[in-house]
């Protein structure tokens, strides 16, 4: 099921731009401090989505600091962490409806194998499961663990992307989704690339595939489904390819 909603199928695997991506921060009090380190590749979207939500954290939501935007350059590493480990939680508790988060971290066991129906990559087969039922416990266990998601080699972004979707489970996301999107990566020049609903799910807890608000009718009468909920974090949306069938949607 995961590979399914992710790919389509079962036998699509990252590319390697992805299973290299994770979230690295630039160097703690500087003018980044604040900024994560991204990449090129379809991994960058989400770290561009997850930074959004690190930043109002870190200016809107942490305690006893000064929240303004200067003291985003006298963030420290263990500021980096918290942040991190907040904007994770943050997001999948909503994707979880506020009931749930599941964080899926890599162990030592195998606990799928590889069939001709599904070709493993060296760590889904490897992937254990943790339910969390409170916000606050979920940003602890994150912080606990953040080196899976912040260290070199830890395949953070797919980490973060799987235990994204498993927090807002599969039924969910079958009704979240529509006809134009059935699931959530399609393939760009040997690699893959973030449908809008990935994006809407980081923002706004829920997969919805489009940017208008509400629904609206296709041009077969479909039922297209935009954003049903307003997000803190708004968008901010550039692309250097204005042909006709790839405009930039008015959100």
């Amino acid at each position: 099921k995961l590979r399914q909603i992710l790919f389509g199928n079962t036998v699509q695997v990252f590319s390697s731009d992805w299973t290299k991506a994770y979230f690295r921060f630039h160097d703690p009090f500087s003018d980044l401090a604040f900024a994560l380190e991204v990449g090129k590749g379809g991994a960058r979207s989400i770290q561009m989505a997850v930074q959004g939500c690190i930043i109002k954290y870190l200016l809107f939501t942490r305690k006893g600091k000064d929240c303004n935007f200067l003291s985003l350059c006298a963030t420290s590493k263990q500021g980096q962490k918290h942040a991190l480990a907040a904007a994770l939680a943050g997001i999948l508790w909503a994707a979880g409806a506020a009931r749930k988060a599941t964080i899926c971290l890599v162990t030592e066991d195998t606990y799928v194998a590889p069939t001709p129906d599904y070709s493993g990559d060296g760590f889904t087969e490897r992937l254990q499961l943790f339910e969390l039922l409170e916000k606050e416990a979920t940003e602890k266990f994150i912080y606990d663990h953040v080196q899976c998601f912040k260290g070199e080699g830890s395949h953070g972004v797919i980490l973060f992307l799987y235990s994204l979707i498993f927090s807002r489970t599969f039924e969910r996301l079958q009704k979240d989704l529509d006809v134009s999107t059935t699931h959530l990566l399609r393939p760009n020049a040997g690699g893959f690339l973030c449908r809008q609903a990935v994006l809407n799910m980081i923002l706004t807890g829920r997969a919805s595939p489009h940017v208008f608000n509400g629904y609206q009718k296709g041009k077969s009468q479909e039922t297209l489904c935009g954003v049903l909920t307003r997000s803190d974090v708004g968008y901010l949306q550039w692309h250097k390819d204005t042909s006709e069938d790839d405009r930039l949607s008015q959100v």
